[in-house]
């Protein structure tokens, strides 16, 4: 395709297209350079050469030049008279059309055409659209991003715990893709200039964020007239980069920049060249570092951004968000199977709801909601909505606070409890090692039904135990209408210090000595212990959910319901921990208590699939996480890291996780219906959510179904690699 350009050195007619010029097409593409192919215009209704002639002598000059295929003609029939008058007046050699007509017919064969077919409409755009051509296609839309400007190497954002974000949009009011990957990343605002606004109305509003990220949306459709931008929009735009610390993302023709007098005071520039749903959506991951960025600029915008420049950024410190193909994964057979296993999970009562989260190599690649908050089919899952943990709570709570102690040697994993809780210095704990402990070693009981020791035997609660009212005496609230003795606290570590220990049973999963770790770590860390997770490590991950009694901070809509107590609590759990043992320590325990979605918790597992590092910042060594995640007494036939649930010794075809699952892989699941498992072998990282003892605990298909390892297994089935 020959375009509309003005070339002297080529051809000196004053004004020369290179579409209509003899010189270049037939002379040097076709002469000297030896093209035989087809040769085609650009689009004749241009102003580069439309202007210049009258419709139809455009197309008799392109044909003149050498054109074989002619586009966008102002007038056809026109054009053909012109052409065919050419030819008989013997301007125009007959063989040159013959010439022409022959390579198009020749194509056409090459094509099939002579045998034409009638298209298949049923998935015609699945087909045209196949997933090789989205992987390829989103890696073109990478490559083609091009950064020119970023200060401080501010992209991609590190510790966006420091960050007040919101993001900027001009053009649209409504949120797109964009928004939601934003969303993914971390919490920020997002707000949207309508035509009333000023930057001094809005400037107040603007002062609460110490980061903006300036965006525009919509403005494709009206490129043509000074690239979408109105007037008020480049000057609110302008103050705002004169006065808030700013990052622009510009969707479309990089000139648009040149419309700003200040766009050189953004701290970072992010040009994407076009406006759809891939450019919108990787250009949030790419703020993020879920993808890098190390395009240059093509032509010059002014003196500021000239051509040739632009910044090269690292990409997947964060989740990326693609499709399976991309990391060897066949797209069909996984969402098909996993849709399959779940409408049959749902059909036969397993739970009312699920969620499945899977990621590869950092990408998070499947991400689906199915069924309800409860068999009433009124509320739907959703994305966002935060489950209870249960047991999960082991790996996500107490083991990455022991492990960054440990890190800091303020642990020792071969000492005992003794050593941290002075009470446990008597008894039959004081010699049992942290490390026999966290891998259910110690010789522990199961667990203690802690709740079961404040009945009378007619049903009545014993005194100092719990209150229908609150009190001073009674401050811990386990529903709105119990409440628990101030001093309750110690009578469970009493009850746990005088229960049996067997250290010839061997392994035992105990929940027992989790009790106990939120205390060692505010003793070890000098603060409260669910501040000190959210400070030094959920909070920098992103993973803004992942928090205890959640009904403190979130609406019950968002809460998913689990089971109905019937026996201690006597109401509908939601929002409130399902465990009765963690209720009873004021909702915070080191086993169970902890809430997040499905997105947080795949952040905080991905961590430790990186052996410690997610964001650009390192939370754990790499030599810690190995330890606690690698078997700790495998000759003593036990299947279990430090805290962290490993693949069975044997027998890999019973119970979790997947059979294929690597020696390395690791994770754990939950009382309440959750499971979370990572394999640093294949980079294959599984997340489920349900709440399978909604409405009681009674109901146990998820394991006799097998649900969470048939599910986990058809990730590795749909491999490629």
């Amino acid at each position: 395709m020959v375009a509309h350009l003005n070339i002297p050195a080529l051809d000196p007619a004053p004004g020369q297209a290179s579409t209509l010029s003899r010189n270049i097409v037939t002379g040097l593409l076709k002469d000297s350079l030896g093209f035989k192919g087809i040769v085609f215009t650009d689009a004749l209704n241009m102003k580069g050469v439309a202007k210049y002639f009258e419709p139809g002598e455009v197309d008799l000059n392109a044909c003149l030049a050498g054109n074989d295929v002619l586009l966008y003609s102002l007038d056809v029939s026109k054009g053909i008279a012109l052409i065919l008058k050419a030819v008989k007046d013997g301007k125009i050699d007959e063989g040159t059309i013959d010439s022409s007509v022959r390579k198009i017919l020749s194509l056409k064969f090459w094509a099939g055409l002579d045998d034409l077919q009638p298209v298949e409409l049923e998935d015609l755009a699945e087909d045209l659209n196949s997933p090789g051509s989205t992987v390829l296609l989103r890696k073109l839309t990478a490559a083609s991003f091009t950064l020119l400007k970023n200060d401080g190497n501010l992209l991609p954002l590190k510790r966006i715990d420091t960050l007040r974000i919101a993001s900027l949009t001009l053009g649209d009011s409504r949120q797109d893709i964009f928004h939601e990957r934003l969303d993914d990343y971390t919490l920020m605002d997002h707000i949207f200039l309508n035509e009333k606004d000023t930057y001094q109305t809005m400037k107040p509003g603007l002062d609460r964020y110490n980061l903006l990220i300036v965006n525009f949306a919509g403005l494709s459709q009206y490129a043509s007239r000074n690239f979408g931008l109105q007037e008020g929009y480049v000057e609110i735009v302008d103050q705002v980069l004169l006065n808030h610390p700013s990052v622009i993302v510009w969707n479309g023709n990089p000139y648009g920049l040149d419309r700003f007098n200040h766009a050189d005071r953004a701290l970072s520039v992010l040009v994407t060249y076009q406006e759809n749903k891939y450019t919108r959506d990787m250009s949030a991951q790419a703020i993020f570092g879920g993808i890098g960025v190390n395009g240059r600029l093509p032509v010059s915008i002014n003196d500021r951004f000239p051509a040739g420049i632009g910044m090269t950024t690292a990409g997947n410190i964060r989740f990326g968000y693609t499709i399976p193909e991309e990391v060897e994964l066949d797209g069909e057979k996984l969402g098909n199977g996993l849709d399959s296993l779940a409408a049959y999970a749902l059909r036969e009562g397993v739970a009312p709801g699920l969620q499945l989260l899977v990621a590869r190599d950092k990408k998070v690649v499947f991400h689906k909601t199915y069924g309800f908050h409860t068999y009433d089919s009124l509320e739907k899952v959703r994305e966002d909505d935060l489950y209870d943990f249960a047991s999960v709570t082991k790996i996500t709570s107490s083991l990455p606070a022991l492990m960054r102690l440990h890190d800091q040697q303020k642990l020792d994993i071969d000492a005992t409890l003794a050593d941290y809780i002075r009470y446990f210095r008597h008894g039959s704990k004081k010699d049992i090692p942290i490390r026999r402990m966290l891998s259910h070693t110690g010789g522990l009981q199961s667990w203690i039904a802690f709740w079961t020791t404040t009945l009378r035997k007619n049903g009545k609660y014993k005194c100092r135990t719990l209150s229908y009212d609150s009190s001073a005496r009674f401050p811990v609230k386990l529903t709105d209408n119990l409440y628990l003795f101030k001093n309750y606290k110690k009578k469970i570590y009493r009850m746990f210090r005088k229960s049996p220990v067997n250290p010839d049973q061997g392994y035992v999963y105990s929940d027992l000595s989790f009790y106990f770790w939120p205390e060692v770590v505010e003793n070890l860390a000098g603060m409260d212990y669910e501040q000190y997770l959210k400070d030094s490590i959920y909070h920098i991950l992103g993973a803004n959910t992942l928090t205890y009694n959640p009904n403190q901070f979130y609406e019950l809509e968002r809460i998913i319901p689990t089971e109905n107590d019937t026996f201690f609590r006597k109401i509908q759990i939601h929002g409130l921990v399902h465990d009765e043992g963690a209720a009873m320590m004021n909702g915070k325990s080191g086993h169970a208590g902890l809430f997040g979605t499905a997105t947080d918790l795949a952040k905080l597992m991905q961590m430790y699939l990186s052996m410690g590092e997610y964001g650009g910042y390192r939370f754990i060594s790499r030599p810690t996480l190995k330890m606690f995640t690698s078997y700790q007494y495998a000759n003593e036939h036990v299947h279990r890291g430090l805290g962290f649930d490993k693949p069975p010794l044997k027998d890999k075809e019973k119970g979790m996780p997947a059979k294929d699952a690597g020696e390395d892989s690791f994770g754990h699941s939950g009382y309440t219906g959750t499971f979370t498992w990572a394999d640093p072998e294949t980079g294959i990282l599984f997340v489920f959510m349900s709440n399978r003892v909604y409405p009681t605990r009674q109901n146990n298909k998820i394991a006799n179904l097998s649900i969470r390892p048939k599910m986990h297994q058809l990730i590795y089935d749909a491999r490629t690699d």
